[in-house]
């Protein structure tokens, strides 16, 4: 038998089976010139984040503002569950990567090799092999042995560097924000990205950068470059449809991440006093009974409506509202 009531007491007996259990003002902070981003770690659990009380805070934080790309080392305990001869290795070809130019590895530097400056000789040897000439590099077995002495001279792998690409709010994209409770309070502070942040394997390229500076330097062993001009010879295809959208843009990023340097940040651990002041007045609004209230300019259909799938009774009354198209 079909139910009775009006719609007045339906929505009391719902109300009824589903109370309110607290109600909150809600406030929207306002901008002190700081960029406020959101950084996601998808690998870690939530049982061990980066800070100092886990002794797993961030030794060192680096940004690229306008290619977007943000790195951070973490320091790694060798004392356990670490293998000391593949630190050994890794901290290695990072080093040796580093004394023939690379600089930076990965997609935050274009996936690059070290960057030639203007009217440099292309044909010259790599720094690596002048070097390897005039003093022998210490093998493996040394550096084992004298593991507290090579890790204190950075040449082990003892950091983690994790990074991500920051992604920024757009036009039409949903604004992400940070809430904060305080009390009967909620303060919303509007976010300018949000970036996941990964585990980077700087190791693997530096290996790769090796491997390919060791190949071009025995081809130029056993073939001396000619003493002729160089030509440039440049190859290309167009495009056409959305690839050349896609690739126009994954160029430009590619170019703008290998022209970019690198911007130190200084890291402050959550239960510093700069975290706490920061959280306090910069989070939340301070002075509340003056603040400006907050004004839908939607009703609440319109903003249903807004937020939901398209409803075929509301396309219908579109129609009948806009009327039969008159062709002149």
């Amino acid at each position: 038998m079909p139910s009775t009531s009006s719609p007045a007491e339906a929505r009391a007996r719902t109300e009824l089976d589903d109370p309110i259990k607290a109600e909150y003002d809600v406030f929207i902070t306002p901008r002190l010139g700081a960029q406020l981003y959101l950084l996601q770690h998808p690998n870690v659990s939530p049982n061990e984040p980066y800070i100092a009380e886990h002794n797993r805070q961030p030794a060192a934080m680096r940004i690229k503002p306008k290619s977007g790309f943000l790195e951070m080392e973490v320091s790694v305990s060798t004392s356990r569950f670490f293998n000391k001869e593949k630190g050994i290795k890794f901290g290695q070809d990072l080093r040796k990567a580093k004394a023939e130019g690379s600089a930076s590895f990965g997609l935050a530097n274009g996936f690059s090799g070290p960057k030639s400056g203007r009217g440099r000789n292309t044909t010259a040897p790599l720094i690596g092999a002048e070097s390897a000439s005039r003093a022998p590099e210490p093998t493996l077995e040394d550096l084992m042995d004298d593991f507290e002495g090579a890790e204190s001279r950075g040449q082990v792998l003892n950091k983690m560097t994790i990074g991500g690409q920051i992604a920024r709010k757009t036009s039409g994209k949903p604004i992400y924000m940070l809430g904060s409770f305080r009390g009967n309070e909620l303060h919303l502070s509007p976010l300018d990205g949000v970036a996941q942040m990964r585990p980077q394997f700087h190791h693997v390229d530096a290996q790769w950068q090796l491997d390919r500076n060791a190949a071009r330097r025995e081809r130029e062993a056993a073939d001396p470059p000619r003493q002729t001009e160089p030509r440039a010879v440049q190859m290309s295809f167009k495009p056409t449809g959305d690839d050349a959208q896609h690739v126009g843009t994954t160029d430009a990023l590619l170019k703008a991440a290998q022209e970019e340097t690198w911007t130190r940040l200084k890291h402050h651990d959550e239960s510093a006093p700069e975290s706490w002041n920061f959280y306090e007045k910069g989070l939340h609004v301070e002075d509340i009974e003056n603040a400006p209230e907050l004004i839908s300019s939607m009703k609440n259909e319109q903003y249903l409506d807004a937020i939901s799938a398209p409803r075929p009774e509301l396309s219908a009354r579109n129609k009948k509202k806009a009327g039969p198209r008159r062709e002149a």
